[in-house]
């Protein structure tokens, strides 16, 4: 098997970061793609160093999202890989818009009974957020969709049409259940989210037949600087420990270890699916 490497789009934080620690654990090269102010790369690039002792990495802070720098950051890896091959692609790219549609009064539905009891306090937080006032518009729904879902088709297709994928490569996007609830200011996002899961869906049937394995992570609620940005991220995060079986959240680690699964050759026949890791949080 030629020399296996995994890009990872939104590299320096988050699931991204914890994905990248586990899998230069289990030795895969790594081409790490994020995009910071020159204030906070030096904890970053620590952390590269680090894996850096493990495998091999290339890392480049630049616009994932812009096709110019993708084609040179694409032309530099094909120059510096040689024989290698790309064994995985993981989206995680965490960019969109958290606006409101319209001016609105920030609550939580009424509930009944002991589970009213259980959201008595949430509900009396919710009136107390913030969440500001700026419309949604569409080019805040082109741009976030850009980034959060069809961005991945791009890279895809790009690293396609110069040859590099693995035989049996996997790509892989992180979806949340924010598509199928509702919260305020996270309508770009849901839709983006919901966007991801159809296109991998369409991905997984048309790159079936070039050997790609395509699918999708749902986290729980999982603490990261990204999530930290949701208006009232705070009430998230007391409701999904109420939900969750384990009363705990989900953690990047949690997700990194499913992302290494999948990469495994055992995980040959998944494709086309969106996979929960939540611990069983979706259930109740």
């Amino acid at each position: 098997m030629k020399e296996p490497w995994g890009i990872i789009l939104g590299a320096s934080s988050g699931m991204g970061l914890a994905t990248a620690k586990k899998l230069a654990d289990a030795g895969m090269n790594l081409i790490l793609i994020h995009r910071d102010r020159r204030a906070i790369l030096e904890e970053i690039n620590g952390h590269f160093d680090s894996m850096k002792e493990q495998v091999k990495l290339m890392s480049f802070n630049t616009d994932a999202l812009d096709k110019d720098k993708r084609t040179d950051v694409l032309e530099e890896i094909s120059n510096k890989i040689g024989s290698g091959k790309i064994s995985l692609l993981l989206h995680s790219v965490a960019k969109g818009n958290l606006k409101l549609m319209g001016k609105q009064e920030a609550h939580i539905p009424a509930t009944e009974n002991e589970v009213e009891k259980s959201f008595s306090k949430a509900k009396e937080l919710a009136q107390e957020v913030d969440y500001g006032y700026q419309a949604l518009n569409e080019l805040d729904f082109s741009l976030t969709t850009q980034a959060m879902a069809t961005s991945m088709l791009s890279w895809t297709q790009d690293i396609l049409t110069r040859d590099l994928f693995a035989e049996k490569a996997r790509v892989i996007g992180l979806t949340s259940e924010g598509h199928q609830r509702v919260w305020p200011g996270y309508g770009a996002v849901a839709v983006a989210k919901s966007s991801l899961e159809t296109l991998s869906k369409y991905m997984a049937v048309e790159f079936a037949g070039v050997g790609l394995r395509t699918n999708v992570i749902q986290a729980g609620i999982t603490p990261t600087p990204s999530m930290e940005m949701i208006p009232g991220s705070d009430l998230m995060k007391g409701s999904a420990k109420f939900r969750n079986p384990y009363g705990r959240l989900t953690t990047s680690e949690d997700v990194a270890n499913v992302v290494y699964l999948l990469s495994k050759p055992e995980a040959d026949w998944i494709n086309g699916t969106t996979i929960v890791v939540d611990g069983g949080e979706h259930l109740t």
